[in-house]
């Protein structure tokens, strides 16, 4: 919890760069129109520097982990909305009842509470 401020960008970079099913694309690609940068890859002990490489082997773990735990949470968010999802199928010609919301136009009526009037 101390150290979350050091980390956030990378679960904000993997979270843009990641492929949503509602979109087809990634966050990134819908803002830009284009695909995201990619990382650049290294190998252990490539770099000279004890800092740099101190720093690459901790944007790996970090970047391991939050993928971990953002896939793990998209599951758990997917399973709860499956369990209120139905597969109906429904033959030609069959009477079938269709709820729907009455809409509410603002610019028709004006409340004084609007909260209330609902």
């Amino acid at each position: 919890p101390k150290t979350w401020m050091l980390w956030v960008h990378w679960a904000e970079y993997w979270f843009n760069t990641n492929y949503h099913a509602s979109t087809g694309k990634t966050p990134f690609e819908v803002v830009y129109g284009r695909s995201q940068p990619a990382l650049t890859r290294w190998l252990q002990g490539e770099t000279k520097v004890e800092a740099v490489q101190r720093d690459l082997v901790d944007r790996d773990e970090a970047l391991r982990q939050l993928k971990t735990q953002l896939v793990k949470a998209q599951e758990k968010m997917k399973s709860q909305a499956d369990k209120k999802r139905l597969d109906r199928s429904f033959m030609v010609g069959e009477w079938v009842f269709v709820k729907l919301r009455a809409h509410r136009q603002k610019s028709v009526v004006t409340r004084i509470n609007a909260k209330l009037a609902a």
